[in-house]
């Protein structure tokens, strides 16, 4: 994207660099502006448009990302742009060629405004990277566990290192959804000396949400719970959990 980078911003540095001149200049130089911006905006507009389609990756990113709200923002003022340059030349720049270049001179200068509004717009991108340059957002990972009598669906929000939702589901007991008096989970990696990771949760159904673990690196984690089912009897759940980003589909 590079030559396209370097096309849109050469088109658009003379677009906005022949204004000022154009101000001061005359008739001649609003002919010769005239004949050759043509061009300019062509090369402007087809590497804006190689630009958007490559960077974006769908239409859906222009939206929902900050790098397409900033697109969107700039579009709007190259849009303004664009029109006031239209009627700029089919209907101010034929009263500038017959005398009354006042009008067309105000014109001008709006034209310079909002070409610097977004020269400031542009400079929001260095905080936005393009969508395509973006990771895929986490997969969810569930998987069922059974030990004895309990059984139970462990979902992982994310399947990559670094903050991992983690959530209980279809909690059963004999086969029968039930609602456990207390439930400790642990995440660990003895492996590595990490952890265990601990939380405890007091679920009001056959459901719980176990909050966020931060976990700083991928592969194999033992996953323990600890499930208080009344105050004489405790079941435990013992197994493993990958976190393997290239084991996403």
């Amino acid at each position: 994207m590079r030559p396209m980078v370097a096309a849109h911003v050469l088109a658009g540095a003379l677009w906005l660099g022949a204004l000022l001149p154009l101000l001061r200049g005359g008739p001649s130089a609003l002919a010769r502006f005239s004949a050759r911006i043509p061009l300019v905006l062509a090369l402007l507009i087809a590497s804006g448009i190689a630009l958007i389609v490559v960077q974006l990756a769908g239409p859906r990113p222009a939206l929902t990302t900050a790098y397409g709200q900033v697109l969107m923002a700039k579009l709007g003022l190259v849009a303004g742009l664009l029109l006031l340059a239209l009627y700029n030349r089919l209907r101010l720049a034929p009263r500038a060629e017959a005398g009354d270049a006042a009008p067309l001179a105000r014109a001008i200068r709006a034209e310079i405004v909002l070409g610097l509004m977004i020269v400031g717009t542009l400079s929001l991108w260095r905080f936005t990277p393009p969508p395509r340059s973006l990771p895929p957002p986490p997969t969810e990972v569930s998987v069922p566990f059974a030990a004895g009598p309990l059984s139970l669906t462990v979902t992982l929000g994310a399947d990559r290192p670094g903050p991992v939702p983690l959530r209980l589901s279809d909690l059963r007991l004999d086969g029968r959804p039930f609602t456990p008096r207390e439930i400790e989970v642990a995440l660990s990696k003895p492996a590595y000396g990490l952890g265990p990771f601990r939380r405890s949760l007091h679920p009001t159904g056959p459901q719980a949400d176990a909050g966020t673990f931060l976990l700083p690196i991928d592969g194999v984690w033992l996953l323990e719970l600890q499930v208080l089912v009344n105050d004489f009897r405790r079941e435990r759940v013992l197994d493993l959990v990958t976190i393997d980003p290239a084991a996403a589909p």
